[in-house]
């Protein structure tokens, strides 16, 4: 937290903690979290209403939530309980990207010349193979 060299820059804490483990360990987390000075919680899977709400009754910080439904999706709870953004097009866009490389990896040249000058890598570009993004 420290090493912040511009006051706008927001700094999240992430934790899997609902995914991984259980709803005390991610209220655990995202206190250890508040207390080293993040700028919200990032509460990425097995996002609930009922996690979402402890959690962010636990924490004075807002809530970054990763994928949301039912009453996640309701922008009245959801600003009552401090969520800020919810993540929920993450997820969608990877996909859309993995079929664009894949299209590009059996295209002809001309159709990955056109996939690269819309911004999309070939498979074989060194950052695609050692994963650099």
């Amino acid at each position: 937290m420290s090493a912040r060299q511009h006051k706008n820059l927001v700094i999240p804490g992430r934790t899997s903690a609902l995914a991984i483990a259980d709803l005390d360990e991610a209220v655990k987390r995202a206190k250890a979290y508040e207390s080293a000075g993040v700028d919200a919680i990032f509460l990425a899977g097995g996002v609930t209403v009922e996690a979402a709400g402890v959690v962010s009754s636990a924490i004075k910080i807002p809530l970054i939530l990763g994928g949301c439904s039912g009453q996640l999706g309701d922008l009245d709870w959801l600003a009552a309980h401090r969520v800020r953004v919810v993540a929920a097009i993450l997820f969608p866009l990877a996909r859309a990207r993995g079929r664009v490389q894949r299209c590009n990896a059996t295209a002809a040249p001309a159709s990955s010349k056109t996939a690269i000058s819309a911004g999309a890598r070939r498979p074989e570009s060194p950052a695609h193979r050692t994963g650099d993004r």
